[in-house]
């Protein structure tokens, strides 16, 4: 798989804040562990199969996805991909038959189709979705399945509405990326809001399960006070005294 990257996701900060959360990730991604197993669960109803031969994980992190995978489906071979090396020693300590490629997934060169191409909380990453869709989908046999999940525009509407989220696809945007193929394409989205005690938590919460890695630039004292004071300001859940955090994951399944 080899694309050019014309965006402005930084590809080696992302390495970077990864790879320092990937021990804290599996603590603190409770909604990409919910978002995981509602994936699979989708894939099931779709597919109606208990088995699919070769699989391929793309961003498999610390594995959430695959331990998840592992416990509902048979497999022959599985070959997992991230961008951080030392995910690697999460995948083998799950099963000696999962494979690892370390690399971007909008360079790395694969030659191999498979029966079901996976992935969670990945795809807001890539500089240049619409040829990766076409790389990956170009990788899948005669039946094969791409599924994975992403995230929506009001994703962290909390943060976007106090200057600091990131930039999403919307729905119509993640249509076109098919092309004439919506006939077999399957996408499901919803709004699911974490509650905390304090705007401190959220930004740890964020910062712990690395989803700030766009962000190069840190915050100065007064900017954070700021941001928490203006995030109590607007977001504060008055009946029950918490702040809340809104999520919008996104599920897409194409099946050739």
């Amino acid at each position: 798989m080899n694309n050019n990257n014309n965006n402005n996701n930084n590809k080696i900060l992302i390495e970077q804040r990864f790879t320092k959360a990937l021990h804290t990730y599996k603590k603190n991604a409770s909604m990409q562990i919910y978002m995981a197993n509602e994936l699979l669960t989708l894939i099931k109803k779709i597919s109606n199969k208990e088995e699919f031969k070769d699989i391929f994980e793309f961003g498999c992190g610390c594995g959430l996805l695959t331990n998840e995978f592992l416990k509902k489906y048979d497999f022959t071979s599985y070959l997992a991909n991230d961008i951080v090396e030392k995910c690697s020693d999460y995948m083998l300590q799950m099963s000696k038959k999962i494979d690892f490629i370390c690399g971007d997934i909008e360079k790395i060169n694969i030659d191999k189709k498979f029966d079901l191409i996976i992935s969670n909380a990945t795809f807001q990453w890539l500089n240049n979705p619409n040829e990766t869709i076409k790389t990956l989908i170009s990788h899948l046999k005669p039946a094969g399945i791409l599924a994975f999940t992403t995230f929506g525009i009001n994703n962290f509407k909390e943060l976007k509405q106090l200057g600091y989220g990131l930039d999403y696809m919307d729905i119509k945007s993640l249509k076109s990326l098919f092309g004439n193929n919506q006939d077999n394409l399957f996408i499901k989205e919803e709004i699911k809001t974490l509650k905390f005690n304090t705007p401190y938590e959220v930004l740890k919460h964020i910062k712990l399960s690395g989803v700030n890695a766009i962000k190069k630039s840190s915050f100065t004292k007064s900017k954070l006070n700021k941001l928490i004071d203006d995030y109590y300001k607007y977001f504060k859940i008055n009946s029950e005294n918490l702040v809340s955090l809104t999520y919008h994951p996104i599920y897409i399944i194409y099946q050739m």
